[in-house]
């Protein structure tokens, strides 16, 4: 019986790597992401990897998107949430209390 994994973020970096792995270990891979060229290079290179593009800050399509997966396989045996955004900051002028670190502990850090 085929074992299914569902992870998002595939696209690139770890993603695309447990991706490869799972497929590689005999799993069906829905791999999502936003990359549609990527997601179907890893397709091409995988026949056990099915590429999903979506975004999934986009709720409207999230709810149609798990309609359609809910049609197409029995059930997800794992599901990796690997799916991330970035954002650059300056270090030396970040405040350290938007993580919940102590004042105590943030004002060391200053200090040193």
């Amino acid at each position: 019986m085929a074992r299914y994994c569902l992870i998002t973020g595939a696209s690139s970096g770890l993603g695309r790597e447990l991706a490869i792995q799972y497929a590689d270990a005999g799993w069906q891979v829905i791999a999502v992401a936003r990359s549609v060229n990527a997601l179907n290079e890893l397709h091409q290179q995988h026949s056990s990897i099915h590429a999903f593009p979506l975004d999934l800050t986009d709720t409207e399509l999230l709810s149609a998107a798990i309609e359609q997966l809910a049609q197409q396989i029995p059930a997800l045996d794992l599901v990796i949430l690997n799916a991330g955004s970035c954002d650059y900051v300056d270090a030396a002028n970040l405040p350290l209390d938007v993580f919940g670190l102590p004042r105590w502990v943030a004002g060391l850090e200053r200090e040193c």
